[in-house]
């Protein structure tokens, strides 16, 4: 079964900014402060490390798409961001994790039926869980802490967002076999699940990953007809493409690609307000 849902050729062509976006700033910021302020040799080694993460990132995106483990290369980025993951142990956790939902589905269970366990599994509280769900991070609905955006970091809280809620679910759909891929809208990564039919439909990991139509997502993020004709969005997009995660920005301005706005950033931050009240309320 191809779990990527799209043709590996075009991954090479659509070097998305996963890179710009998780990796580059932190060094360049880290050289350029270096280069200002500190002497030559630890301007050289912060510019030999940088020179080192970005060599391992390339040796990932030039395997072949069929070579590449997503769990394992996800993790190897996440460790350039904190040296202190543990590759080998996070990969036997989700193993684990993927064997243990195996034996509560059963035999030649359905696609529909899979999907079905795997979500009560992750986002309901039950003993498989150790009765503390995973969800939605509402107190960084924005994802502006890099941090949260490591897989280890959200298999130890159980707090997640749109990098590593649906990459998880990704993971571990894929381990039981689940037809999934990595897509993407404007600052916003989802899921494109491909059920026995054939019919592709979404995901929205951050919301208990329920079943979401295009014209939903288009009004919580301005797309324009060209952006998503281009492929550019809303698209099941390759491993590679999932690693790298958005084009380069000249190339994603030219195909219908605008920056997010405040606007766009209040209502993500009023709908998490929502969702905590929500939550409070429950509790009373």
């Amino acid at each position: 079964m191809d779990h990527t849902l799209s043709s590996p050729h075009r991954g090479g062509r659509r070097v998305r900014g996963l890179i710009r976006r998780w990796l580059f700033p932190p060094f360049i910021a880290c050289c350029a402060i270096a280069a200002a302020a500190a002497p030559a040799a630890v301007t050289n080694r912060l510019a030999s490390t940088y020179g080192g993460d970005l060599a391992i990132v390339r040796g990932i995106l030039t395997q072949q798409e069929s070579e590449i483990d997503l769990a394992t290369a996800k993790l190897t980025i996440d460790r350039l961001m904190d040296p202190g993951i543990d590759v080998p142990s996070t990969l036997r956790q989700l193993d684990a994790m993927a064997t243990s939902l195996k034996t509560a589905i059963p035999a030649g269970a359905s696609s529909r039926l899979k999907l079905e366990a795997l979500r009560q599994q992750l986002y309901t509280a039950n003993a498989w869980n150790g009765h503390r769900r995973y969800h939605y991070d509402l107190d960084d609905s924005l994802g502006r802490n890099l941090r949260n955006k490591l897989l280890p970091a959200y298999l130890k809280t159980r707090a997640g967002n749109c990098i590593s809620m649906p990459f998880l679910f990704v993971v571990l759909g894929q381990k039981l076999g689940l037809d999934l891929a990595i897509a993407t809208s404007p600052n916003h990564v989802f899921i494109k699940y491909r059920d026995e039919r054939g019919e592709l439909l979404n995901l929205e990991t951050t919301s208990g990953a329920g079943f979401t139509r295009d014209v939903w997502m288009r009004q919580q993020s301005a797309m324009t007809d060209k952006a998503i004709a281009s492929g550019l969005y809303m698209r099941a997009v390759g491993k590679k493409e999932a690693l790298a995660l958005r084009r380069l920005y000249e190339r994603a301005w030219s195909l219908g690609w605008r920056p997010p706005d405040d606007e766009q950033d209040e209502a993500v931050r009023r709908r998490a307000a929502a969702g905590k009240a929500n939550q409070q309320e429950k509790k009373k």
